[in-house]
């Protein structure tokens, strides 16, 4: 059976920023890394192992970032 790798949607720094403030999110939304760093400007939402009663809590990667043990770790990613 083939792996199929479906890409994430990805956002600039402004709908993210957008983002976090939108009812939809109530703040479940984090930056996860340094935009001055992000060299594309561009990034892409992972879900973290982290929830309250908002919902399940998510974080913004940079776009193309390589998910590590490590990362998963950092971040609680699932």
């Amino acid at each position: 059976m083939k792996k199929m790798d479906s890409p994430l949607t990805r956002y600039t720094d402004g709908q993210i920023n957008g983002m976090r403030y939108n009812d939809t999110w109530r703040g479940t939304l984090h930056s996860g890394g340094d935009s001055s760093k992000n060299k594309s400007g561009l990034w892409e939402l992972h879900a973290t192992g982290n929830a309250d009663l908002n919902g399940r809590k998510y974080v913004a990667l940079p776009a193309g970032v390589k998910i590590t043990e490590a990362t998963k770790q950092k971040y609680n990613l699932m």
